[in-house]
């Protein structure tokens, strides 16, 4: 009789380490599916940084916008401050914020200034100082 309940334990037990391994199979394929997919998404959106994002090709407009400017302009229409910053914060009669928004973000947060540049200049024999900054969105 004992050896009865010691084969029909040993079926149960069996038949739970199937189980067991049935639902381990399922979950390791579901997650390998859900990892799948998740990598292909994530390669989508790397090249789609690459492409939208191309810093090379960025630099090389604003170099091109730049070229005809070598030397300090005279009057400010000599400029095209409308092609080249999103916009130009005046903070004060000395304090100019040039803001660039290279990628056409929606963000209106900085996420990078460069070091301000002081700016030395005389109007009729009285010095003057200005500050300028750079911002990129």
């Amino acid at each position: 009789m004992s050896y009865f309940f010691i084969a029909v334990h040993n079926e149960q037990l069996k038949s739970l380490i199937c189980a067991e391994d049935e639902y381990k199979n399922l979950v390791l394929k579901e997650i390998k599916l859900k990892k799948k997919k998740l990598d292909l998404s994530r390669t989508k959106l790397k090249n789609t940084l690459l492409t939208s994002h191309n810093i090379d090709s960025k630099i090389k407009h604003y170099k091109q916008q730049l070229k005809d400017f070598k030397k300090p302009i005279e009057r400010l229409d000599e400029f095209p401050f409308k092609d080249f910053f999103f916009k130009i914060l005046v903070h004060s009669r000395n304090n100019i914020e040039f803001v660039l928004n290279p990628f056409d973000t929606e963000s209106k947060e900085t996420i990078y200034c460069f070091p301000e540049i002081v700016t030395q200049y005389t109007i009729r024999k009285t010095p003057y100082e200005s500050i300028s900054k750079i911002s990129c969105l």
